[in-house]
């Protein structure tokens, strides 16, 4: 069976502190994706796809996605921006339950829509890529949990219990 939980979400605070309480209360290891890629890199990922290029940023996520697929007991907390690659959810999968933390679109458009910094045309973009994003875990992630409103409490209430119910559904498929 598998032993790791992988969160995705794009709202990545809230999605950070549910993977954490989760560990805890779990009692499973901790693994953070933006901290191991921080490790690896001293330097912003603006910076590194400026000097190295965009393929070497890519192949350096990958290259994290194979080693956090080879824990053993560990949430690990993945935002959705490295996450939608195919390579990399196959590599996940394998060894872990990928649980996709969803929102209402809604709330995808009043975040850009307060972002005065970007142009009307930016914030479409930014928000119709978002949305494909979030259409592409809704299709691939082994759990869906869907969260009305951003309030750490309820999401981690919610994973847990959809987690606890992927694995039940898992070992009556097993008998």
């Amino acid at each position: 069976m598998k032993t790791n939980i992988i969160l995705v979400g794009w709202h990545e605070n809230m999605t950070k502190m549910v993977a954490k309480r989760l560990a805890l209360g779990l009692e499973l290891y901790y693994a953070d994706v933006e901290d191991l890629i921080e490790y690896y890199l001293t330097n912003k990922e603006e910076d590194i796809e400026k000097v190295c290029g965009k393929d070497y940023l890519e192949g350096l996520k990958s290259n994290i996605m194979t080693e956090i697929s080879n824990y053993e007991n560990s949430i690990v907390y993945l935002p959705l921006h490295i996450f939608v690659n195919d390579e990399n959810y196959e590599k996940l999968k394998l060894h872990g339950v990928v649980v996709f933390i969803d929102i209402k679109n809604k709330l995808i458009k009043r975040v850009y829509e307060k972002d005065e910094s970007r142009t009307d045309a930016e914030k479409r973009i930014d928000t119709l890529a978002l949305e494909n994003r979030i259409a592409i875990c809704r299709e691939v992630c082994d759990v869906d949990v869907y969260v009305n409103k951003q309030k750490e409490d309820k999401a981690y209430k919610s994973v847990k219990k959809a987690v606890r119910k992927y694995y039940l559904e898992q070992l009556k498929r097993e008998k």
